[in-house]
Parts: structure tokens; sequence; C-alpha cells
């Protein structure tokens, strides 16, 4: 997530708790901002924004195809949305470790 004003500038004094839903073949992996003195859970679905800035990791549910589904939001803030495809692919055999 990337805080900016109604000119499309980085808000880097802003602060907001971020809050991120992840639905149907996806999950959250974690939320991080950068903020290494933080005693927020990086497994939760929210985090204070640091610098203007949170990071949302996602993967797929194991085996999981179909559409994902993210949302962010803050207070003060318009919500987005984002809509991810996750299929299902074959292992490259040249990574295969035994």
């Amino acid at each position: 997530m990337r805080i900016e004003d109604q000119e499309g500038n980085l808000c880097p004094t802003v602060g907001n708790l971020a809050r991120f839903q992840v639905s149907e073949a996806g999950q959250n992996t974690t939320v991080v901002t950068g903020k290494t003195a933080t005693v927020e859970a990086c497994h939760a679905d929210y985090r204070e924004a640091f610098n203007g800035l949170a990071l949302l990791v996602v993967r797929a549910r194991a085996y999981g195809t179909g559409a994902i589904r993210v949302a962010a939001s803050a207070d003060g803030l318009v919500a987005v949305h984002l809509e991810l495809s996750a299929q299902v692919v074959e292992p490259d055999p040249l990574y295969d470790v035994k």
C-alpha cells in the first residue's frame, strides 16, 4: 500500500493503520512496513504504515486456482480492491531437489 495525496504524491509522514483482506484462492502470508521497532505481529491482517508504505505478501492456497481478491483500507483513505489470478504450475525439473 502506498499512501498518496490527491495528486499522486507519496505521503511519507502518514502512519495510518492499514487493513488488508484476502479472500477466495489466496491467503495473507505477512504484512510488513520496514519499521523495525514494532511489536505488531507480521502475520496479522493489519499494520501501521511507515513512511506512507505497507507491504502485503499474498500466496495461493495449497493447490488453489482462481481469483485472489485483495482489499486494502485505512481510516480516512479511499479503500482499494485488486484481483489476482492463481493457477497451478508444474515444478521445473531444474530445481527438483532430492
